[in-house]
């Protein structure tokens, strides 16, 4: 499994979509920490990010950990901006 990710983000030929991608791993590997939350954490704390926000709360010092993984998890932002918007929604109704 390591080689065939190794080929895929390092591939023998250097291409820029190769080279693009080596760069997005290091950084998402440069951004992890060891107190990170994982996707099932953030689903449970999703909501109340929201509402923080949306009450103008710093969410960076409140909640580092949520925002850090928004940052690097795509399917848990996707979740994130859909419930942002619902609610967003409700709220104007």
């Amino acid at each position: 499994m390591l080689k065939k990710l190794l080929n895929r983000f390092w591939p023998k030929k250097k291409t820029d979509e190769g080279v693009e991608m080596t760069m997005m791993l290091l950084q998402m590997l440069e951004m992890t920490r060891e107190d990170e939350l994982s996707c099932d954490e953030v689903h449970e704390l999703v909501d109340q990010y929201i509402e923080l926000k949306q009450r103008g709360e710093n969410v960076d010092e409140l909640m580092p950990l949520v925002q850090l993984h928004l940052d690097m998890c795509g399917g848990c932002l996707d979740e994130y901006e859909a419930l942002a918007v619902a609610l967003a929604v409700e709220e104007a109704l």
